[in-house]
């Protein structure tokens, strides 16, 4: 399957995540596709609008696209954290 078309199934932008597959999973009437998010995108602060942020740590986020109930798909997302400089 492609990575884009996995990425768009979930409802996300394919922009926000590096272009490959990190892990690929599947057993037990379950897929699990692993994939990371980029860091090399300019990131804004939420809160002060400040573009001087640092990593803070790194996020696992399960994502649930179960469209049959044969068929289970997850969608494991390494998600930055980061942290305003400011």
């Amino acid at each position: 399957m492609n990575y884009n078309t996995i990425v768009t199934m979930f409802g996300l932008n394919s922009n926000n995540f590096k272009p490959v597959i990190t892990d690929f999973v599947q057993g037990d009437g379950s897929t699990i596709i692993f994939v990371e998010q980029r860091t090399d995108i300019e990131r804004t602060c939420p809160f002060c609008k400040s573009q001087n942020l640092s990593i803070k740590d790194y996020d696992m986020i399960k994502y649930n696209c179960t469209t049959n109930p044969e068929l289970k798909i997850f969608l494991n997302i390494k998600k930055v954290r980061y942290k305003c400089k400011e």
